[in-house]
């Protein structure tokens, strides 16, 4: 008896993974194994099978949750693709190739909706960024490498896109700074018969943002 294909057995949040095999009739003539159909591709196998009595095909359920992960380059290019399907808990190592660019800007890593707190006991998600994860990329890696998934998580790029000059061309702060950085001011240059008191700030924008110091 070939096994029919259509309807396909549904069970809310789960998978259909296909169909064991039982029967009343008596030794010798009952099922042995294998007497589970796996189903895949809208197909079973095996695919049929020989009928002595009355049968019953039990349909079988994968219900564990699977989640996705998805790289958003925030304004950049070439992110990461990720077509794994996760099961609760499973560990996720963050791709490092394509390192997303985006002009004028360095890529700083990823912020994904990962808990971080791990030394609280009061069932809170709120770790040192909320209730997200931020995934730093330096040398290559990135800091942490992997998380442990719960939910589908999006990981969306960083980007250090702020300048600091400073006025006369002298200190030079080659570093691109994310929003909201901390800056520590860079020692003073000293003009022959002047002394410094300070700087001012002033923000000039165009297409992205610079800060002038001075």
């Amino acid at each position: 008896m070939t096994i029919k294909t259509s309807p396909v057995p549904s069970k809310a949040n789960c998978s259909f993974t296909g169909y064991v095999l039982s029967t009343t009739a008596p030794a010798p003539h009952a099922p042995t194994p294998p007497n589970t159909y796996s189903y895949s591709g809208g197909a079973f196998t095996p695919a049929s099978f020989k009928i002595t009595d009355n049968a019953t095909l039990t349909a079988q359920f994968d219900c564990t949750q699977h989640f996705t992960v998805a790289y958003n380059g925030n304004g950049g290019g070439l992110v990461p693709t990720d077509a794994t399907s996760y099961a609760t808990g499973a560990t996720v190592n963050l791709i490092a190739t394509p390192i997303p660019t985006k002009a004028g800007c360095t890529f700083a890593g990823y912020l994904g909706n990962v808990d971080d707190d791990t030394d609280s006991n009061d069932g809170s998600d709120q770790g040192p960024n909320g209730a997200n994860t931020l995934f730093t990329y330096s040398g290559g890696k990135f800091t942490p490498a992997n998380f442990k998934i719960n939910e589908n998580v999006t990981l969306t790029a960083q980007w250090g896109c702020f300048t600091v000059t400073y006025g006369g061309g002298n200190p030079v702060d080659p570093n691109f700074y994310s929003q909201g950085a901390g800056i520590e001011t860079r020692a003073a240059h000293k003009t022959a018969g002047h002394r410094l008191g300070g700087y001012g700030i002033g923000v000039r924008c165009s297409q992205l943002c610079s800060r002038q110091v001075g």
